[in-house]
């Protein structure tokens, strides 16, 4: 994501380095036309390009002319572009669409020193950053409950947050607005500035404090006419604080908490490693057995399809990783009696990596991951640029390409807007390595996307796991990035394709359902999880005979 911005920052300076040097420091104000501009440069993308347009359509009622139409006005009367800006962002999140989004040319962001996570409907606090809040002055610790923002309730404010951010699944839009009560990235939401009253309870309901903060920030602003400025932290009203902490300067990151403080794409377990765990890794992921009343069950922790390209082309860590998996599932094989995969806060990756790792729990010949492409002409061209890439002819690769290449280019004869259901291997079935063939849970949430809904949603289907926990978010295609919008250099990506869950539903706002539904609670999240680990270690031991 960051290089995302980073890009469409380097796009945006570009295009108004003329602007800046005619006009010194004021900010170039969008005309109406060009605002309209890029609105119907935006909505001829999607109904040209947008793969599952026609579904949502079908499935939503979401008609892009009607939407569009209803949007025109809204951008005329847009005072600033900051305005503008909100409003294209509004505009894609109506697609309900997590891998549809649009983002502003902007670093700019403004956080809390706390993190918030939504657990039971609650807003509780995850993480506090001790540098700039200590214990002293914020008296209060992971599992304290966010009650309110300057007097107004947090539910609320969630839901004035959640008009800019959608997901295939409404449970994880709004996990999302609540994570934006106390991190508002620029490229997303308004970002707000000064003082910020907020009223903290505590989990026993013995202490409750309004304590005033000051709205930090990071990065720089554009052209948005948003006004802030860093002041320093103010701390009162509490019952027993008095002292003002004035801020200073701080290694605090708003990417630390974004990234490495999420479980989100984490290696990491949030589950607290039994005591008597046999602990086969940490690194580059979490595995693990421990003993159980009918013998030990493992724990493998899945949290992406994407290895790192340390090498210029992600083959050195592909393998790397993969050879990791089939390494721990082999032992895993000789030591367990059962399974469980970690999947929580997948967020997806490759549909060649996820298959490989399915391939490693089949025996036999098994079904890849199916799509539906789009049947356009920029999509045969795609198809026939990796054909010419090829040396020979003679590859089982280039016979899979070539069969999709020519189901894509008759249907785009045909006039289809969406090609028959295929894979990105044709016709072929892949060859499982059954290197674990023990009963296996899936753990699954709803903030699992993408791969995370293909991975478990295949290994279901395919008769080979159950799935336990929570819908998934229901993100159901392959991404394509698109060129900046002319004007606003507003940053967009767009859902291609649909895939499918093995029997032919769509994944796109549907996602993988468990076979046995489990929610996180408060005590989970405040005590390692120690319920969860017991429920889905008891439901894996009814699954061995």
């Amino acid at each position: 994501m960051k290089q995302i911005i980073s890009l469409a920052f380097i796009l945006f300076i570009m295009f108004y380095s003329i602007e800046i040097n005619s006009a010194a420091s004021r900010p170039h104000q969008l005309a109406d036309e060009e605002k309209l501009s890029d609105f119907y440069q935006l909505v001829n993308q999607i109904k040209n390009g947008y793969g599952p347009k026609e579904y949502k359509k079908e499935k939503l009622g979401l008609d892009v002319d009607v939407l569009a139409d209803e949007y025109v006005q809204k951008i005329k009367n847009a005072k600033n572009n900051g305005e503008f800006y909100s409003l294209i962002i509004k505009f894609v999140a109506e697609f309900q669409d997590g891998h549809f989004s649009a983002w502003m040319p902007t670093t700019y962001i403004a956080y809390l020193p706390f993190s918030v996570s939504l657990i039971q409907d609650k807003a509780l606090i995850e993480k506090v950053d001790r540098k700039e809040l200590p214990k002293d002055i914020f008296p209060f610790d992971r599992g304290d409950e966010l009650v309110s923002m300057n007097d107004k309730p947090v539910q609320k404010i969630i839901d004035e947050l959640l008009p800019y951010i959608a997901t295939g699944n409404p449970r994880a839009t709004r996990t999302g607005a609540a994570n934006a009560l106390t991190l508002r990235p620029g490229r997303t939401f308004p970002v707000p500035s000064g003082d910020v009253k907020v009223t903290v309870k505590s989990r026993d309901n013995s202490r409750m404090y309004a304590i005033k903060l000051q709205w930090k920030h990071k990065g720089e602003q554009f052209d948005e006419n948003i006004l802030a400025a860093v002041k320093a932290i103010k701390v009162l009203l509490s019952s027993d604080i008095s002292e003002t902490l004035t801020s200073s300067p701080t290694e605090f990151s708003i990417f630390d908490i974004d990234m490495k403080d999420s479980y989100s794409c984490n290696p990491h377990t949030r589950i607290a490693i039994p005591k008597d765990a046999t602990i086969l890794m940490e690194e580059p992921f979490t595995a693990y057995y421990y003993p159980t009343a009918k013998g030990n069950v493992g724990y493998v922790r899945i949290p992406h399809y994407y290895p790192p390209d340390d090498d210029k082309d992600g083959q050195l860590d592909f393998e790397k990783w993969f050879e990791h998996y089939k390494w721990a599932l082999d032992r895993m094989e000789k030591e367990t009696i059962g399974l469980i995969i970690d999947q929580d806060h997948n967020c997806g990756g490759s549909v060649t990596y996820l298959e490989n790792i399915a391939a490693l729990f089949m025996t036999g010949e098994f079904e890849p991951q199916h799509f539906q492409f789009r049947a356009s002409k920029q999509q045969v061209l795609e198809f026939k640029s990796w054909l010419d890439e090829f040396d020979s002819k003679y590859y089982v690769e280039y016979d899979e390409i070539f069969e999709i290449y020519k189901l894509v280019e008759d249907s785009f004869y045909k006039g289809l807007y969406l090609t028959p259901m295929t894979s990105f291997h044709g016709s072929r079935k892949l060859e499982g390595l059954g290197v674990y063939t023990k009963p296996v849970i899936i753990l699954i949430d709803y903030f699992a996307g993408s791969g995370g809904d293909a991975f478990p949603a295949m290994m279901q289907g395919l008769g080979r796991a159950k799935l336990l926990g929570t819908t998934t978010m229901g993100l159901g295609g392959n991404v394509i990035q698109m060129p900046p919008l002319f004007y606003s250099q507003l940053g967009t990506r767009m859902t291609q394709s649909l895939f499918f869950r093995p029997d032919g539903t769509p994944v796109e706002n549907r996602g993988a359902e468990p076979d046995i539904p489990y929610e996180i609670t408060i005590e989970d999240f405040v005590n390692g999880f120690a319920d969860y680990q017991k429920f889905y270690t008891d439901e894996l031991l009814k699954l061995i005979d």
